[in-house]
């Protein structure tokens, strides 16, 4: 509501001309003028057309995060500082959803370290000795894997591919 009413005062009045371009749906429901047919009150503009605006075209330019508050107490939190949720026995969250803040860069950097440190107290949770090299041995066979399957899916893509396209023309050349 405050928005239209930046947008409909006086110094933006040149600027903005029109009605905004409310989905036409939207306005038959809620019987308000779309764009091409004049511009609405700002009182016109009920509180449940607002929400159902914002309920379906809302969206974010960053990462959701913080959803899952880490925290010393359940009173506000959902995971203790050991990621685990708060009245859930063997379950731990290990992801960005865990800070209590959102970060003000990019979140993949702090996903990772709480990737890292969820290891860390898991392996010493329950005195895990882990040896590095077997890790990375584990990691690159991993990759591998992925890498051949990801090869014969392309390669089955392009079997499929080009069976539709011989499987078109014959059928295009019987009729």
């Amino acid at each position: 509501r405050k928005g239209l009413e930046i947008a409909n005062a006086k110094p933006y009045q040149s600027v903005i001309k029109g009605a905004p371009y409310w989905p036409k749906d939207l306005c038959r429901k809620y019987n308000l003028p779309c764009h091409d047919e004049g511009v609405p009150a700002l009182e016109d503009y009920t509180d449940e057309f607002l929400e159902e605006y914002i309920r379906r075209y809302a969206s974010t330019l960053y990462h959701p995060t913080s959803t899952c508050r880490m925290g010393p107490s359940s009173t506000e939190n959902v995971v203790d500082p050991c990621l685990k949720v708060f009245g859930v026995d063997n379950l731990r969250v290990a992801d960005g959803s865990i800070q209590p803040t959102i970060v003000s860069g990019n979140t993949q950097a702090s996903c990772v370290v709480i990737g890292e440190k969820a290891a860390e107290i898991i392996q010493k949770e329950y005195n895990l000795k882990i040896n590095r090299q077997e890790s990375l041995d584990a990691v690159g066979e991993f990759e591998g894997e992925i890498k051949r399957k990801r090869r014969a899916f392309v390669g089955g893509l392009v079997t499929t591919m080009a069976v539709a396209v011989v499987g078109a023309s014959l059928v295009l050349a019987v009729r």
